[in-house]
């Protein structure tokens, strides 16, 4: 990692939300925000002059940090790409209208996970009020990426959930599965099984792919992604590593430490004591950074491996504790994805996969 590309920040971790599948409750639960103001614009500073430009704030919720506004001053500084505000859409903060006015337009990414069964997962939320968010940032004519969960509770809903989207001139819709771990362990009730989920992501996708044309972006994490339908598959080869794609980012938590990515709970620094090159430099000569596909235990031989690059190794790593096994839930949910998705996707699609998967 000689360059870093992409910074996902979590300047606090206070959530006025308790989610039943949060994955780290105990993060959110301790409220605690260690970095001061002065210590996270060195950060962004920093992170800018190495090469940064596509800048992520999240938390908790970033939307309850008290020093958003300076913090988004700080940003709006420097020549950015992309500025994008992960919420969970329940606090429309109007005193931050000034930066939705600017010509690099904020991008909100907003946690909605159904309809009715919304509020009955994230505790504290109805999908009203979310629906009322989105529909205040999209006045001033910002992009707008709904995140969905699909659980046990809101697989029901999601067809629903796909029209109310297609009315609201949304940019994007980003689905994935939660994480077993953090509150999830405490409500396996949630959990759907893996030909449930393929099957209920299939129904999405069978609506959009015959939609004249498409009302928005569709990114169906580890099945599906609308960039495909231009470019195909993206390929990884047996020297890549497994998270080639995502190499160039990091992840700043409230208390300085560094991670690769939100979900990878291995921390590899700390910005309030190592500085940004240093802990860049940690994580480019860690063993994670060193890992090939090739070498994952029990990939090397499987026909999927150039299309899932091995699965998630943070998957990996809460289901078989180490980062170097296989993604088991990524080798259930390939098989389906041959059996149900893969003959509903356009032709050249099929071809490809069946080139790759041999």
């Amino acid at each position: 990692m000689n360059r870093i590309e992409s910074a996902h920040l979590e300047p606090t971790s206070l959530c006025n939300l308790r989610c039943r599948y949060c994955y780290y409750p105990d993060v959110v639960d301790s409220g605690k925000s260690n970095l001061s103001l002065n210590q996270w614009f060195d950060v962004i500073t920093n992170l800018y002059n190495n090469g940064c430009r596509d800048f992520s704030l999240s938390g908790g919720e970033f939307l309850l940090y008290p020093f958003k506004n300076e913090m988004l001053d700080h940003l709006f500084k420097f020549n950015l790409n992309r500025i994008a505000i992960f919420t969970n859409g329940t606090i429309q903060a109007t005193e931050i209208d000034k930066y939705m006015k600017k010509d690099l337009k904020i991008e909100f990414r907003v946690s909605l996970d159904g309809l009715l069964s919304h509020s009955s997962v994230r505790k504290g939320s109805n999908y009203q009020r979310i629906l009322s968010f989105i529909k205040w940032v999209k006045s001033y004519g910002c992009p707008v990426v709904i995140n969905t969960i699909v659980t046990n509770e809101n697989k029901h809903e999601l067809m629903k959930l796909y029209d109310l989207l297609k009315g609201m001139n949304i940019d994007k819709w980003f689905i994935d599965q939660p994480f077993f771990l953090g509150e999830m362990k405490n409500n396996k009730d949630l959990e759907i099984a893996a030909e449930d989920y393929v099957l209920t992501v299939k129904n999405i996708l069978v609506r959009y792919l015959n939609e004249k044309q498409t009302p928005f972006a569709l990114d169906i994490y580890s099945l599906f992604n609308s960039n495909q339908l231009g470019s195909g598959y993206y390929v990884f080869g047996e020297n890549s590593h497994p998270c080639n794609y995502q190499k160039k980012a990091m992840t700043i938590r409230s208390n300085g430490e560094v991670y690769f990515c939100p979900s990878l709970n291995i921390p590899f620094g700390n910005v309030g004591y190592d500085g940004i090159a240093e802990t860049r430099d940690k994580i480019r000569l860690s063993e994670f950074s060193k890992i090939l596909i090739s070498k994952i235990n029990g990939c090397d031989c499987c026909r999927y491996i150039k299309i899932c690059g091995s699965g998630c190794r943070a998957d990996a790593l809460y289901d078989q504790l180490s980062i170097y096994e296989k993604d088991i839930r990524s080798c259930t949910i390939m098989k389906l994805y041959e059996e149900l998705i893969v003959p509903i996707l356009p032709f050249t699609l099929q071809n490809q996969f069946y080139n790759l998967a041999q």
